[in-house]
């Protein structure tokens, strides 16, 4: 417990007033894409004696959906672009259901467009402030959709991911080569909101006021225009699209058993073990289109590309939001790949997707798809970089949260440095992690931070993190105390009390006030009710086994010498 964000003893514990992933199954026909891309649970058992009484657990449900075209125009067609002024755009609801794919692509270092049209989908730009300041900075690539008086209806960031990171080698295979980053042809589909008027899409480079391309768009023909659905969350969810690469109908039993382990894999592994109950939505979408996924990119046998609008798309036909982008390909050639971020793939989470091998049809024995996907998501939702060096022969190399020149933006909650992650020669890395090798099943806590903070920009807090230590002391980091006067952030120490009826006590030796609440902003404290019920949503308890991971309610004893809490209820998660 880092005791440099705290105070003195506080008063709060020496004059005490009385004061919980859901699924959803998509199945798609093909869905053809125009434009192409040139690169071809277990129980944990408990450290207190007494039986768990219940905890989180992951909610399903099922849904399908069944993609279709509309209207299309090619880059021909384009109108003489208006001026981007910035200000928020005037209000006009988009038609549900419909959404138009912009396919973007880099000619010569220049953001153009190729194509753009109205097909059946969901726009899936997540931005919390989708017209304020951030995006009217005319410093970045952005795009706008206009009407034909030239108001503008929508704007966002633009950019097209041209780099992706290789996997680790697989610790079976005699190759060990350590290879860096790739680039690739750099073509991408951005999905916007479609309207039942004439559009004009626009693309400008950053710093200009007058677009490098544009295409016209017609209305959504009014037979497409159906009643919007029930209102989806738009907040507090992170959706995961795994999609089906190379199968067909008679191998599509196997991409749903290696979707599921990873679906029921997820939740198990930190940052998603420790967020609420509900917070993370699996979509798996059973695709037998060509998404033109091939091993052996740029030469490499271990890295995967794939044809980005088409996999783009295809996610965003399903009708869900798309956050996240996880591609199976039916190959049993151990491989993966994933973008690192981009400068606007926060907004745009989908432009930055991960892509893992799926091994053997009939059996699972031998396949390293869990890790794989883990470390891919690594670099695509949180844009981690790989903490082993590649020598001198990666094309680019990004400063990332888990590999720098300066180790002090992580010394407080990791107090490794080590030399040696990426191409740069004087960049370290913090403890080892699965960034490192996917024989490590975890990510080390600077890197954890990257993957809450990317969480918390869809609304999706994680819990902050109680600790058990081995002598079944908690150490609580974070708690809220809603004292009479008001919420109070503080930090306390718990040791546990021998009882002779078998109860679990706990007494209070030490706490104060966080002195920086802001460095647990994005996470959901424990809680300290006013009548004093101490609830711990989520504490890691380390053993020399590993860590087990569980929740706990306790009372405040009264009439006990000291500050003391009886465990009414805990549970394994």
């Amino acid at each position: 417990m880092n005791r440099s964000s705290r105070n003195s003893r506080s008063p709060i514990f020496r004059s005490v007033h009385r004061n919980t992933l859901s699924v959803t199954l998509l199945s798609m026909s093909a869905l053809m894409c125009a434009c192409g891309n040139e690169e071809s649970t277990s129980t944990m058992d408990s450290p207190m004696d007494g039986s768990s009484t219940g905890g989180s657990a992951a909610d399903s449900s099922a849904a399908t959906s069944s993609p279709t075209t509309g209207s299309s125009v090619d880059s021909s067609s384009g109108s003489s672009g208006g001026v981007d002024t910035g200000g928020p755009p005037p209000v006009m609801e988009p038609v549900s259901g419909i959404m138009t794919a912009a396919r973007l692509k880099l000619d010569g270092g220049v953001l153009t467009l190729s194509s753009a049209e109205t097909v059946q989908g969901r726009y899936t730009n997540r931005s919390q402030d989708p017209f304020g300041s951030k995006n009217d900075d005319s410093s970045t690539r952005r795009i706008l959709v206009r009407d034909s008086k030239g108001e503008v209806l929508f704007r966002a960031e633009a950019g097209v991911p041209s780099i992706i990171e290789v996997p680790p080698a697989d610790p079976d295979d005699v190759d060990q080569t350590p290879y860096g980053t790739l680039e690739i042809s750099a073509m991408t589909t951005m999905t916007l909101p479609a309207f039942s008027v004439d559009t004009v899409v626009e693309v400008y480079e950053a710093g200009a006021s007058e677009p490098t391309d544009t295409i016209d768009v017609p209305a959504v023909p009014s037979f497409m225009v159906a009643a919007p659905p029930p209102a989806a969350s738009e907040s507090g969810i992170f959706h995961l699209h795994i999609v089906a690469s190379g199968y067909d109908a008679a191998t599509m039993p196997a991409f749903r058993r290696k979707a599921a382990l990873i679906r029921d894999y997820l939740p198990t592994m930190e940052p998603f073990k420790s967020v609420p109950p509900g917070s993370l939505e699996v979509h798996l979408v059973e695709n037998t289109a060509d998404l033109q996924c091939v091993t052996g990119c740029k030469g490499i046998t271990r890295a995967i590309c794939c044809n980005d609008t088409s996999v783009i798309e295809t996610a965003s036909a399903s009708g869900s939001l798309v956050d996240e982008i996880l591609v199976i390909h039916n190959t049993e050639t151990y491989a993966g790949s994933a973008h690192l971020q981009i400068s606007n793939s926060k907004t745009n989470s989908y432009l930055t997707y991960a892509r893992i091998y799926g091994g053997e049809l009939d059996s699972d024995a031998k396949w390293k798809g869990l890790p794989v996907a883990l470390h891919e998501l690594g670099h695509s939702a949180g844009g981690l970089c790989d903490e082993y060096s590649y020598g001198n022969d990666s094309p680019k190399t990004y400063e990332c949260p888990n590999c720098k020149a300066d180790c002090s933006t992580w010394s407080d909650t990791d107090p490794a440095c080590t030399l040696g992650c990426t191409s740069e020669p004087n960049s370290r890395r913090p403890s080892d992690s699965i960034m490192l090798d996917i024989s490590i099943s975890h990510f080390n806590p600077p890197s954890l931070d990257a993957l809450r903070q990317r969480l918390s920009h869809f609304g999706v807090s994680s819990y902050c993190t109680a600790y058990m230590h081995q002598d079944l002391s908690i150490s609580i980091p974070a708690l809220k105390y809603s004292s009479p006067d008001g919420d109070v952030l503080m930090w306390a120490e718990l040791a546990i009390e021998p009882t002779q009826d078998g109860t679990i006590v706990f007494q209070a030796t030490n706490s104060g006030n966080v002195e920086n609440p802001g460095l647990y902003a994005e996470c959901i404290p424990p809680t300290l009710s006013a009548d004093l019920k101490l609830n711990i949503p989520f504490f890691q308890y380390d053993t020399s086994g590993g860590a087990s991971y569980f929740w706990a309610d306790m009372s405040f004893i009264e009439g006990a010498p000291g500050v003391k809490f009886i465990v009414d209820q805990y549970g394994g998660l």
